[in-house]
């Protein structure tokens, strides 16, 4: 199984970020799961990926020709792709991947959370989507995506494979 994961190239501003990230790394690796994440060796990208590493885990990157600086030269990757665009890359991650988890992140994070969403309900409906919901993180996403479904905006239906978990313990329970 691989699982894609979206997380910032920065390590934000709670040390939380940083053991979640840590601790994701570690469970893909220890359970012998390969990580597909943005080939960057920066933030908690690169975190996530060194901890994988050292668990074991196979690493395929998929890192943008505009960021090239930040890939390639990264140790623990398995493989990597550069795709030209962003949509290209998403593409790619999400043929790549079983299943998405998202850390704390920034924009780019949230654009790609926000296709799988989207294009995933059509592309990859039986794919979970988990958001590691680290102190709270998530939780104007979670609240905004339900109001989403009350309001008639979105199918309940599309939130049965949509994951809102305070914990990486909670992982088994969703990927096995």
């Amino acid at each position: 199984m691989n699982i894609a994961v979206f997380c910032g190239s920065t390590n934000g501003n709670r040390p939380s970020y940083i053991q979640a990230a840590e601790e994701l790394g570690a469970y893909i690796g220890d359970t012998h799961k390969g990580l597909v994440y943005g080939a960057s060796d920066c933030g908690l990208m690169g975190v996530l990926a060194r901890v994988a590493y050292e668990h074991g885990a196979c690493i395929h990157g998929v890192g943008l020709e505009m960021f090239e600086s930040t890939i390639g030269s990264f140790e623990c990757l398995s493989d990597i792709y550069v795709a030209k665009t962003f949509g290209e890359r998403k593409s790619k991650m999400i043929s790549m991947s079983d299943a998405f988890v998202a850390l704390p992140g920034g924009s780019g994070t949230l654009d790609e959370v926000s296709d799988i969403l989207c294009v995933g309900n059509f592309d990859c409906p039986n794919k979970p989507i988990i958001f590691l919901n680290v102190d709270g993180y998530y939780e104007d996403l979670k609240n905004f995506l339900y109001h989403a479904v009350d309001e008639g905006f979105i199918l309940a239906e599309h939130m049965k494979r949509v994951f809102f978990i305070s914990s990486i313990e909670e992982l088994p329970g969703i990927l096995d």
